[in-house]
């Protein structure tokens, strides 16, 4: 597929349109494309015939959707993977969903993913250059350095264990931060909930980390210091979770990544509660020190996305788990 064949759609979830978002089937609204779903957008990459397969076509002349072409969707997938339009400019979490949406994906067609796959492999090796040439100790740039900060920052002084939910990207992302307390893992799916605890006493054998059961969490929840939460809001879970959190008698921050502050329902009323927002307003602060490196990185996007659309040829070094994703 040529790269002036290349289409992105793109979808912020919190936007100001009146599109409502708590119904929205991603996977099903253009068929056949592939789809990342994060915590903050929706993508939709495909060629110049995925408008065709569109469910609600005409949504997508408003209500905040936006439509990238050719060159400039391939800027603009540059600019989403090296973490340039994310809300942390610069995180590094959103690599690791893209990849391991593009490996996951079930919804592309096998046609379309063998055209997109070259351009995928091409937007790996230019995300990885573009982070370690100009966006290397960056600083502060993960959700998972921003959480430890707030539970560095709580009121509570004493140290104990965190109570962590979810086991997707943004947990495992978070989890080498959180390593200097104990850890308490929990989450709907068990064999997800072993996988993480694996991958921890893997790369640190001596780290304390304690598998939940079932039965274990609502005592977690009345017990831990500190909470973290990896996993979409939930209404009707939130308000079980919040009853048995008035109950510890050592409440400190409880970090809600799945969500905007407003989205959070009865949990926006607790003062040691902090979701997305809050998130966002700390990696501000911290904006300035990394001004100059995110606009060489915007430069380097650029240029990178000229040269792409010329055709020129660029050999850049791959990582076995990349390669994989390409077999």
């Amino acid at each position: 597929m040529h790269l002036d064949s290349l289409r992105v759609v793109h979808l912020r979830k919190q936007t100001d349109s009146d599109f409502d978002l708590s119904r929205f089937d991603a996977q099903g609204f253009i068929p056949q494309s592939f789809v990342l779903a994060s915590c903050q957008r929706f993508l939709w990459v495909g060629s110049e015939n995925m408008f065709k397969t569109a469910r609600s076509p005409h949504l997508l002349q408003g209500s905040g959707f936006e439509t990238h072409v050719g060159k400039d969707a391939y800027l603009f997938l540059l600019r989403v993977a090296t973490g340039l339009e994310s809300r942390v400019v610069g995180e590094t979490d959103i690599f690791g969903q893209l990849k391991e949406a593009w490996q996951k994906s079930t919804s592309c067609s096998r046609e379309l993913r063998d055209q997109l796959s070259p351009w995928i492999q091409r937007l790996f090796e230019d995300t990885k250059e573009i982070r370690s040439s100009f966006l290397r100790n960056l600083g502060g740039a993960s959700y998972g350095s921003l959480v430890r900060k707030i539970i560095q920052d709580s009121p509570l002084t004493a140290k104990g264990p965190i109570l962590l939910i979810g086991a997707g990207q943004i947990a495992r992302s978070v989890v080498p931060f959180l390593q200097d307390q104990e850890l308490w893992l929990w989450n709907r799916s068990e064999q997800n909930l072993r996988q993480l605890e694996e991958q921890i006493r893997q790369k640190t054998p001596g780290a304390q980390v304690r598998r939940l059961l079932n039965e274990d969490k609502d005592r977690a929840w009345r017990e831990a210091a500190h909470v973290v939460l990896c996993v979409p809001v939930d209404e009707a879970r939130d308000n079980e979770r919040i009853e048995n959190w008035k109950l510890n008698r050592r409440p400190g921050a409880v970090i809600h990544l799945g969500g905007y502050r407003a989205e959070c329902g009865v949990w926006a009323e607790r003062p040691e509660f902090h979701a997305l927002d809050q998130l966002f307003d700390l990696q501000k602060s911290q904006d300035r020190i990394r001004c100059v490196q995110v606009e060489r990185a915007n430069r380097a996007c650029g240029e990178r996305a000229k040269l792409r659309s010329m055709g020129t040829s660029i050999t850049l070094p791959h990582g076995w788990e990349d390669l994989a994703a390409f077999a």
